[in-house]
């Protein structure tokens, strides 16, 4: 990934979205938020440190083009900025950069895991130890068939199950018009929640190929006697399921699937700024043309940004 691309692109896209360029009229405005968010996302592509960030902005004559930084900021800069981020405005902005690219989503939901330790996979495999679920921290996500961008996330601990966050995504994102979900959102209320909503469903069934014995909720039999009457329509949507998971594989060997911090709101923090360079970097490579095309100047809706130490 070129990184005069991502940063050009980048800044592009903050300024279409009308992210603020600092936090309040009383910062520092020493760096934008602009510059934060990108160097941030440059320190998750780059797998690198703080420290490691630092030198990259020092030598990177990209970094000079575009990110125009007054002065090489100290390595704690980008870290307690993203420390006094909200993590609801960073998921917001995810939203925000794929409303960029496409008005209408085909959402597909999944859920992957991200590990707590530092040591990989190998090492483990190893010394004979192996990942426990509490040694991890789960992800249910709402992603893009089309754009192949991550709309909206929720993190959690390892143990909890997703099913009951797809409603709550979808009411997120926005302009979701079918839904594409695996067996563990078989339920009454996402079946009910989504028939509400006027959203076309495709999700697997946990009974196979016997009648739901629930005759009570008629979305869920209904979805099961349209699935039976047309499979092979079914299975020709339900495989755009499998869209998110290589997502997951090309986001994980791209970024790492290590997940730093001490508390829950750290973790969510570092979870959330991998998924948005991730997007990043995919809207740079396959989107900046219809980026540049059909942005538009929006009102700041995201005007509750978090500064850093110099934003």
């Amino acid at each position: 990934m070129q990184v005069d691309l991502l940063l050009r692109v980048g800044l592009l896209a903050l300024r279409r979205m009308a992210v603020p360029r600092y936090r309040t009229k009383f910062s520092k405005k020493t760096f934008t938020q602009h510059q934060h968010l990108l160097a941030l996302a440059l320190k998750e592509l780059k797998k690198t440190s703080y420290r490691g960030l630092v030198d990259e902005l020092e030598d990177s004559k990209a970094v000079d083009r575009h990110l125009q930084l007054p002065r090489t900021p100290h390595f704690t800069t980008p870290q307690k900025f993203l420390a006094r981020t909200q993590p609801k405005w960073l998921n917001l902005l995810l939203t925000r950069l794929v409303q960029l690219v496409t008005g209408t989503i085909h959402a597909a939901l999944d859920a992957t895991c991200w590990r707590l330790r530092a040591a990989s996979t190998h090492y483990l495999n190893r010394v004979g130890q192996r990942i426990e679920v509490r040694d991890t921290w789960k992800s249910s996500d709402l992603f893009d068939v089309p754009t192949g961008l991550f709309v909206t996330t929720r993190g959690k601990a390892g143990r909890r199950m997703e099913s009951n966050d797809l409603i709550a995504l979808v009411d997120a994102a926005g302009g979701v018009v079918e839904v594409y979900a695996d067996g563990a959102y078989d339920t009454n209320a996402n079946w009910r929640g989504l028939k509400q909503r006027r959203i076309r469903a495709y999700i697997n069934h946990k009974m196979g190929k016997s009648a739901p014995g629930d005759r009570h909720y008629t979305a869920r039999t209904s979805a099961f006697h349209r699935k039976n009457a047309d499979p092979l329509g079914w299975q020709g949507h339900y495989r755009y399921r499998t869209r998110i998971e290589g997502a997951y594989h090309a986001m994980k060997a791209l970024l790492g699937d290590h997940i730093p911090g001490q508390s829950r709101w750290m973790k969510e923090r570092y979870r959330l700024n991998k998924y948005w360079a991730y997007d990043l970097q995919r809207v740079a490579r396959r989107h900046a043309r219809s980026l540049g095309l059909r942005g538009r100047r929006r009102g700041c809706l995201l005007n509750r940004a978090a500064g850093g130490e110099d934003a």
